[in-house]
Parts: structure tokens; C-alpha cells; sequence
């Protein structure tokens, strides 16, 4: 019951998958969808330069960090299981 009422308190639209960009990279994957294309353009902008920053970091526990900080920065609230992509990373 607690997970089904989890949803009502997430916004969906801001889902994401940063902390698994590096283990995709690693895993041969070379394109990705990146959700939102009828948000704004300077959101975009800002999710692609994260993405582009997290391929950077090659460790897997300072992308999680970074992927939890970076979520907070981009959508003003802590990411969450119920809008993570990978919540097994969580």
C-alpha cells in the first residue's frame, strides 16, 4: 500500500536514469532517448549537459552521488525509486 501511494506524492515526467550511464557506456551502449522533448528547451539542455557529465565520471558509487545530486539540481526535489529508470541502482 505504501508503494502505490508513493506515486501520488512524484511528478513522472521528471524520471530518470543518470546513475546508469556508466554501466550503459560500459555495456556497448552508444545512443540514448533522453525523455521530455515537449518540455522547455533550457531543461533539455540542462538534462543533456548532465548526461554528458556523468559520462565523465567512471566510478559507479560517485555517478550514483552525482546522479542524486544532479536530480535535486535539475528538478528542485530528491530523485526517487518510483521515477528512476534503473531503481535497482537505487
Amino acid at each position: 500500500i505504501e508503494a502505490q501511494s508513493a506515486w501520488g506524492r512524484v511528478n513522472r515526467r521528471q524520471a530518470c536514469g543518470l546513475c546508469a550511464v556508466g554501466g550503459l557506456r560500459d555495456a556497448g551502449v552508444s545512443a540514448l532517448k533522453l525523455v521530455g522533448r515537449g518540455g522547455p528547451t533550457k531543461m533539455k539542455v540542462a538534462v543533456l549537459k548532465a548526461v554528458k557529465d556523468a559520462l565523465l565520471i567512471k566510478d559507479a558509487g560517485e555517478l550514483r552521488e552525482f546522479g542524486k545530486r544532479r536530480y535535486v539540481e535539475l528538478f528542485g526535489q530528491p530523485c526517487s525509486p518510483q521515477v528512476c529508470y534503473y531503481p535497482e541502482l537505487f
